[in-house]
């Protein structure tokens, strides 16, 4: 039997209010609210957040995806020649001459190249990937003139027929030191532009002007890209 003694600890008013919180069970949570969540009502805030989290996660795969496949923009090569050497320079003498690079120098280095594939040197020419890219270009060099007061052209060809009537530069290199041995390193910052990315650009050293004779050795180019369009 029931214990007549028995009474809840609560007024009539309190137990009505929470049967009312219960019978009138809110459909979603709600601020502020100190009604009952009915189970659907929980159930749908559930899925909703789940369904806000697994498109933000979603949004998050597509964004570190396109980082991914996006190219790395900056890196560089350099590129070193063994052909000329301290024993065997190559002679400038009165003349307009192609520099050439090997590519199998001591210091060859092509790990950090920004290109996928193939490379900014090609064939003794320079190859911007596209138009709008720029560069930093650095070219070094050992040189030795034959007679004092001598000096030099470099220049950086982009025409067509490498007549050097379409240049980036045309660096004058004096040399200072007269018939001793002089390391010299030159630095450019260059834009591509349509005839560079089209023709590519070849380097000549020239002495034809001047009448002089540069030997020059230990060639090494190195190539930085800091923009890609």
């Amino acid at each position: 039997m029931s214990d007549p003694t028995f009474q809840l600890p609560y007024t009539k008013e309190q137990i009505s209010s929470a049967l009312g919180k219960t019978i009138n069970a809110d459909t979603t949570p709600t601020a502020a609210s100190t009604n009952m969540v009915s189970s659907d009502g929980i159930k749908q805030y559930v899925d909703n957040k789940t369904n806000t989290l697994t498109t933000a996660q979603q949004g998050i795969d597509t964004r570190v995806t396109n980082l991914e496949a996006k190219p790395q923009v900056t890196g560089w090569e350099l590129h070193a020649d063994s052909q000329y050497t301290t024993g065997s320079r190559l002679s400038v003498t009165n003349a307009r001459v192609n520099l050439t690079i090997n590519k199998i120098g001591t210091n060859q280095n092509v790990v950090y190249t920004p290109l996928a594939s193939g490379s900014f040197w090609t064939d003794d020419v320079l190859y911007p990937e596209k138009v709008g890219d720029s560069y930093v270009v650095e070219l070094s060099f050992d040189a030795q003139a034959q007679s004092t007061d001598s000096w030099f052209d470099i220049e950086f060809d982009i025409s067509t027929l490498r007549d050097g009537s379409n240049t980036l530069f045309m660096d004058t290199v004096a040399m200072t030191k007269g018939t001793g041995l002089m390391h010299i390193t030159r630095t450019y910052l260059v834009a591509a532009n349509a005839d560079f990315k089209n023709n590519g650009c070849a380097i000549y050293l020239n002495t034809s002007v001047s009448n002089d004779q540069v030997d020059v050795f230990n060639t090494e180019l190195l190539i930085t890209r800091t923009h890609s369009t």
